[in-house]
């Protein structure tokens, strides 16, 4: 039970800043959305910006996928999109609520 409520607690404690949830916000407004674009539209440094998207990774809110330049352009190394993870979001709010009607807590007056 213990490790359930440290799985709930990262998953909300991601939900927990406005940038992070405005990050959400546009990445739900689009299928994908470019790392670069994301640098564009945050007037916060990069470093910060990477901070936010890792924290919404590691908790499983956001995938990323890495995909290589097209042929022929100059632009070189691989470009990072962003997208939501509407399954793991769905599953675990699901799961947050059943966990919550299957616990046997006495109630404080």
């Amino acid at each position: 039970m213990l490790e359930m409520i440290e799985v709930y607690e990262d998953f909300f404690r991601a939900l927990g800043h406005e940038t992070r949830i405005e990050m959400l916000m546009m990445l739900a407004k689009h299928k994908e959305v470019r790392q670069s674009k994301l640098w564009q539209s945050f007037y916060l440094e990069q470093t910060s910006i990477q901070h936010h998207l890792r924290t919404l990774m590691q908790t499983g809110i956001i995938t990323c996928r890495k995909a290589a330049p097209l042929v022929g352009k100059a632009q070189e190394g691989k470009k990072t999109f962003y997208k939501l993870n509407l399954k793991f979001i769905k599953d675990t709010i699901d799961d947050f609520y059943k966990f919550l009607q299957t616990q046997d807590l006495e109630l404080i007056n």
